[in-house]
């Protein structure tokens, strides 16, 4: 009997380390079911000074109001803790690891950081800063990260990183619009053409499709831009198939989309795109009185569920949707939620 008390004991003193590290959520959240959180929970800021026992894996991450990135999982959710207000963040493709633009002051230089999730610590990487540092893309698969400099569609450039090592693998000025190939060898972009004379447009060039290698920086041309269209890239798929964007130079016909199948070198125009990529489709599951202040979403791994966030009146608020049942739940206050592309195994 003795054994046994001691045992139930044993087994309650770890279950309460185990939850120590982070605030408890008062509902179960998957990415199969909608999602329904406690909004009066307050989540903890991870630091060294908490147990690392992760429980279970985040799923899910989000921006708060006060610019800091939330992490979430089915028993809880905390804050990554940054000196400063995050611009953009991606998820590492093994969502073990989470890059982050950090502005320490408003206006002031941004600077990449990777919080390490297993380890609860947050890297500087101070070489990589820049007041015009924007965005960040992990690759879908491998070490590299995208980082994006500039505020306008075009005369932008984009720098390829090798996590860890952070070694500079390339750089290259584009245009519009910057993707990502799913197996993270290659980057879909808007090469920039020179037009003589000059376009009536921010740095006077057009844009031609192009594809350009992580390895060796060699690039290809896809679809040639001229004087009077622009193309840039929207989506790369996982079946070697790029959707991408055509523009008139002077706006005389409506942008128009295409797909481009590089396995057979053939493309076609594009009436509606497929419904990941469908925004209309998706705001005709929002409410009405939500459609107004709909500012974008991002779909599950599963593509079962949506999350979305709404601006209203600079406060913003992040919802889920289930995209079978209809269902939609408050999530919190935030915005870019972004899943993580994989849920990590516990034994890794």
């Amino acid at each position: 009997m003795r054994f046994a008390r001691l045992l139930v004991l044993t087994s309650i003193v770890i279950m309460v380390i185990i939850l120590a590290g982070c605030s408890k959520v008062s509902s179960e959240i998957s990415l199969n079911n909608t999602v329904e959180v406690n909004k009066n929970i307050e989540p903890k800021e991870a630091g060294p000074h908490q147990p690392v026992l992760q429980k279970e894996p985040y799923h899910f991450a989000y921006i708060n109001n006060e610019g800091r990135v939330v992490l979430l999982s089915s028993a809880c959710k905390q804050i990554i803790p940054t000196e400063g207000k995050v611009i953009d963040f991606s998820w590492s493709s093994t969502g073990e690891r989470i890059a982050l633009i950090v502005e320490k002051e408003k206006g002031s230089t941004r600077e990449l950081a990777v919080y390490h999730i297993r380890k609860e610590k947050l890297e500087r990487v101070p070489q990589y800063s820049d007041p015009f540092l924007s965005n960040v893309m992990w690759a879908p698969r491998g070490p590299y990260i995208l980082l994006d400099f500039g505020t306008a569609g075009a005369g932008r450039s984009f720098t390829v990183v090798k996590a860890g090592l952070w070694d500079k693998v390339l750089t290259q000025d584009y245009s519009y619009q910057v993707c990502w190939a799913p197996d993270g060898e290659y980057v879909a972009y808007g090469f920039p053409v020179e037009i003589n004379p000059p376009l009536p447009l921010e740095d006077g060039n057009s844009s031609s499709l192009a594809i350009i290698s992580v390895k060796d920086s060699t690039y290809k041309i896809l679809v040639e831009g001229n004087a009077r269209f622009l193309y840039f890239p929207k989506w790369w798929l996982s079946n070697n198939t790029i959707i991408y964007q055509k523009l008139t130079v002077d706006g005389s016909e409506e942008p128009s989309l295409f797909q481009l199948d590089m396995t057979n070198d053939t493309q076609m125009s594009l009436d509606e795109l497929p419904y990941p990529y469908n925004r209309k489709l998706v705001i005709n599951k929002v409410p009405r009185n939500l459609v107004e202040c709909f500012v974008d979403y991002s779909w599950s791994p599963d593509q079962k569920d949506i999350a979305f966030w709404v601006n209203k009146g600079g406060h913003y608020q992040i919802y889920s949707l289930n995209w079978e049942t209809g269902q939609i739940s408050f999530l919190d206050n935030g915005f870019l939620g972004k899943w993580v592309p994989r849920v990590p195994s516990s034994k890794n």
